[in-house]
């Protein structure tokens, strides 16, 4: 199947033309082709017309090859425009180059043409799909820019919404709260001989939920606080803080009961504040989980390891079921009966958020009734 070719042929020789005509059919080419030599048509044709070449002579009536090249340019810069002529020296070749032209043949080599022009539309057909893909690739980046943008708002939207939902939580909610046990003590205190143990029991009952109430939503607001608040980092030493943690923690009677041990650890670069945090969960967690063993024991330890300072805390206590690894650090997780140890199921996720937020990684390994140990590791400062 021949390929229809649309030629506009700026040449004043009738017997050139035809020449150039002959050539293009014998290659097998399905020939349009105009041929004109008058400036003014040649401009009127290129903003009428569409083509896939333009084959221009350099002399010509009244004006020459730069003057036909620079129309060429400024009415279909995307065609390809190829200088036709018997007389072009080298230096005016290199400047027709230089304009935008594609290539030149000199008349007694025409037989170059039908190679020339196959050359010329196939860099032509390389040069409209690399703007095709340039002009996708803009589009992509705009949609892209203009989804973060709206993302952005949605975000900050979010933010606002949860910076409102935690004041209403902190007060609204707390208030009511504070209030039921306080007006519960009040009666046990003021009403003390009237009550009978079982009533005695229940508001007590009342009290000790309402107090874990009011900490699960001391934990929930510092979880909400771990996403939003600016970390201000600095050294730490890392040793002085776990044992310090461990001793604020830890009851009086559980610091006699319990053995510690703890190596010394790489100094870290973080938020002290969030690490203290961090520390005071997974020792909290080390010392209420071993709680219950003859001899509860934790250690703490800590190396650097590919650009990274890990470090873990291990106990000795009831460790957890390794299928269930995955749930530890999610929101309101648990792996054993509130009855059989208290806590909100918050605090894990807090040290998990907080770790994620300074480059790092948390983990657990542990066996049911041998222990548990919680890694987590901070980037080396560089």
């Amino acid at each position: 199947m021949s390929v229809v070719l649309n030629v506009l042929c700026l040449e004043d020789s009738l017997r050139d033309a035809e020449i150039m005509r002959e050539l293009l059919i014998d290659a097998g080419y399905d020939l349009n082709m105009d041929c004109i030599a008058v400036e003014k048509e040649f401009v009127s044709f290129l903003r009428s017309h569409k083509y896939d070449i333009i084959l221009s002579d350099f002399k010509l009536p009244g004006f020459d090859g730069f003057t036909a090249l620079r129309w060429s340019v400024e009415i279909c810069p995307d065609v390809p425009f190829i200088c036709i002529s018997g007389t072009v020296g080298e230096e005016t070749a290199v400047e027709l180059l230089k304009m935008g032209a594609v290539d030149y043949i000199l008349k007694d080599r025409l037989v170059r043409l039908p190679s020339a022009i196959q050359r010329a539309l196939d860099e032509a057909k390389e040069k409209k799909a690399r703007q095709q893909a340039e002009k996708e690739l803009v589009s992509l980046n705009t949609q892209l820019e203009q989804r973060v943008i709206e993302r952005t708002v949605q975000l900050e939207t979010a933010n606002k919404e949860l910076e409102a939902f935690t004041y209403s939580v902190s007060h609204d909610l707390r208030a009511p709260l504070r209030a039921v046990d306080g007006f519960s003590k009040f009666v046990l205190e003021d009403y003390e001989k009237k009550l009978d143990s079982e009533g005695k029991r229940l508001l007590n009952l009342i009290r000790s939920n309402i107090q874990k109430m009011d900490q699960l939503i001391t934990d929930l607001l510092a979880l909400s606080r771990v996403s939003r608040s600016d970390l201000n980092f600095s050294g730490i030493d890392m040793t002085q803080m776990a044992i310090s943690m461990f001793n604020e923690t830890a009851a009086p009677d559980i610091t006699d009961k319990i053995s510690l041990k703890v190596d010394p650890l790489p100094e870290a670069y973080a938020d002290p504040t969030y690490m203290r945090q961090v520390w005071t969960n997974l020792i909290a967690n080390a010392v209420k989980f071993s709680s219950k063993e003859k001899k509860p024991s934790v250690k703490i330890c800590g190396r650097v390891e590919n650009g990274f300072n890990i470090y873990y805390v291990k106990d000795n206590g009831v460790g957890f079921n390794p299928e269930y690894a995955h749930k530890l650090f999610g929101v309101f997780q648990r792996l054993h009966k509130s009855d059989d140890f208290e806590g909100t199921g918050v605090g894990l996720a807090i040290v998990q958020r907080i770790i994620h937020r300074h480059g790092g990684k948390v983990w657990a390994e542990g066996e049911e009734g041998k222990g548990a140990t919680f890694y987590f590791s901070l980037p080396v400062k560089k």
